[in-house]
């Protein structure tokens, strides 16, 4: 039970209220009882509904299309009564952008009877969650007396205070509808089964509750994914990891191990790239980075590793705009590689020089290369560098051939092949 005097109330109300409905008077929790007055059984016409989306765009601050595909879901046959919904959502607290993010989420709760919300609302308020938490899922359509409050205590009783119990719901609540009360206990029986220990589960359902509701071989293949790659039970990082498993995990470690070159100690430190999906991010991630490094745009720099795994760890639109939009005009592949179309065929992302050079054509672009940047430093153009090298064919002409035709004319000689590289100045090239 929970020991919040708000938790006893609600508890007590949910009592009287289901005695009153068994001495024959009309229970306010029962939606039979009122939803009645708000909603037709007969299912609606998939087709748009005008005046429920004139309403949802002018009270529920909705966008006209995302008007238009709530209506499909829902009708209102009530302003009035909508309007006493939106003005029991504010009263807890749900701002015009919270109300908009929930009728996405949940139309229906604009036609269900405020009496029947208002608990729910008094419920999570005695657990201290609110609209913000509130508006990312359709967790208030859910039976109150059914599914939340036997839920949400047997979930205490594993993470053990309301503190850890409203962090974890707080971090995924969408992931609360795919729990199946019936199947709570023998999900964590499972994982006592695998191992783990009591505090190890706790952890674990603060981390990510909707493990409770993986299927008994999902859990029992994050097992074998985790043992296998050397990370055992008894290391702190194993839960982490097992709550970010979405996936194949063995395919994500021996990824970035066998191609990246990142060791797990380094990878197991950042656990929420084991959440994201490799062909939807990980992979453009790496196409766009490794563009970017051949093209000359970003560095390696200090802690190679550090830096690939922190842009690698960026959310989707973090990630765009610091290496996408930032760079779409100067490198417009930067786009194609986002989307998937250009792939990523592998390179030393963490560490290493220019692997792109050993690519090249020797007769057609290395020893033209060599020689252009030989007749530069016998005109006193300065060092150059490695990097030079790796420069695509375009870049290179930009930059090494047209910008010095005028001063050194053997530069274009050079690169159309007509004068041979034999070796550079007795002082080298400076290799950086």
């Amino acid at each position: 039970m929970f020991p919040s005097s708000g938790s006893r109330r609600l508890l007590l109300l949910i009592r009287r209220s289901g005695a009153a409905a068994a001495a024959g008077g009309t229970n306010p929790l029962q939606p039979r009882a009122l939803l009645g007055h708000y909603y037709s059984p007969t299912p609606l016409a998939r087709s748009t509904n005008v005046d429920t989306t004139s309403y949802l765009v002018a009270s529920g601050g909705l966008s006209p299309d995302a008007a238009a595909v709530v209506s499909r879901w829902v009708r209102i046959r009530s302003t009035a009564k909508a309007d006493d919904v939106l003005a029991l959502l504010r009263h807890h607290g749900f701002s015009s952008a919270h109300i908009a993010q929930l009728l996405r989420k949940a139309p229906v709760i604009l036609i269900t009877n405020p009496e029947i919300t208002r608990p729910k609302l008094r419920f999570f308020d005695s657990l201290g969650v609110g609209a913000t938490v509130l508006a990312q899922s359709n967790v208030l359509t859910s039976s109150l007396n059914k599914f939340l409050v036997p839920c949400f205590e047997f979930l205490r009783g594993i993470v053990g205070t309301d503190a850890n119990l409203r962090t974890a719901f707080s971090r995924k609540p969408c992931s609360l509808r795919g729990l199946v009360q019936k199947k709570l206990r023998p999900a964590v029986e499972n994982l006592r089964r695998h191992g783990l220990s009591d505090e190890a589960i706790s952890k674990l359902v603060v981390l990510n509750m909707g493990v409770l509701g993986m299927a008994p071989n999902r859990i029992a293949a994050i097992f074998e994914d985790l043992e296998a790659l050397g990370l055992p039970l008894t290391d702190p990082r194993f839960v982490r990891c097992f709550a970010h498993g979405h996936g194949n995990i063995q395919r994500k470690l021996l990824f970035f191990q066998d191609e990246l070159k990142i060791a797990l100690p380094q990878l197991i430190a950042v656990p929420r790239i084991m959440t994201f999906s490799m062909e939807k991010n990980i992979l453009p991630k790496c196409a766009v980075l490794s563009l970017l490094m051949r093209e000359g745009k970003i560095q390696r720099g200090i802690n190679p590793l550090g830096r690939l795994l922190g842009r690698l760890g960026l959310s989707a639109k973090n990630f765009s705009e610091s290496y996408v939009k930032k760079y779409e005009k100067d490198v417009p592949d930067v786009v194609r590689a986002y989307e998937g179309k250009l792939k990523f065929e592998g390179c030393s992302l963490s560490g290493g020089s220019q692997p792109k050079i050993l690519t090249f054509n020797l007769e057609k672009n290395i020893l033209l290369k060599c020689a252009v940047l030989n007749a530069l430093m016998k005109g006193r153009f300065g060092e150059t560098s490695a990097q030079s090298f790796g420069c695509v064919q375009k870049v290179f002409t930009e930059r090494y051939v047209k910008k010095c035709k005028k001063d050194v004319p053997d530069a274009v000689r050079t690169y159309e092949g007509k004068i041979q590289f034999k070796g550079f100045l007795d002082q080298g090239i400076e290799i950086r």
